[in-house]
């Protein structure tokens, strides 16, 4: 992104970007040698084993055949798409800024007036930027 929109989200994107990195490092080099240093030595039971096998063969009735499978991953991907764009925020969340300017800021000494700074500076600065004015 551009102008102001690309200052305000820039370090949002980077702050995001080594956190993923991160986590996907520790999650390819920490947790398995944890796992293998402090494994559960105990084998529990699951007390959801009998669900588990319920649920296991629903899904494989509803995908037991080419036909459905592919109705599936079709109704699945359009679905998906189709909510994307049904709930899809306007991109105008912020105002436009102009660009073809610049901001600046001029601190006074103490005591300075306008004509102090009219003769000190800004006649200096007028004559500077009038070749490249206009």
């Amino acid at each position: 992104m551009a102008g102001i929109e690309g200052q305000l989200f820039s370090d949002l994107a980077l702050t995001l970007s080594i956190v993923v990195i991160s986590s996907l490092i520790c999650a390819m080099t920490l947790i398995p040698v944890a796992n293998k240093l402090w494994p559960d030595t105990k084998i529990k039971s699951d007390p959801y084993q009998a669900y588990w096998h319920k649920v296991t063969h629903f899904v494989v009735k509803l995908t037991n055949n080419r036909v459905k499978q592919l109705s599936w991953i079709v109704s699945l991907l359009g679905g998906s798409v189709f909510i994307t764009y049904a709930l899809l925020p306007q991109t105008d969340f912020m105002p436009r800024a102009p660009t073809d300017g610049f901001f600046y800021t001029l601190l006074t000494p103490p005591g300075g007036n306008i004509q102090f700074m009219e003769a000190e500076i800004a006649s200096r600065v007028k004559k500077r930027v009038m070749p490249y004015y206009g």
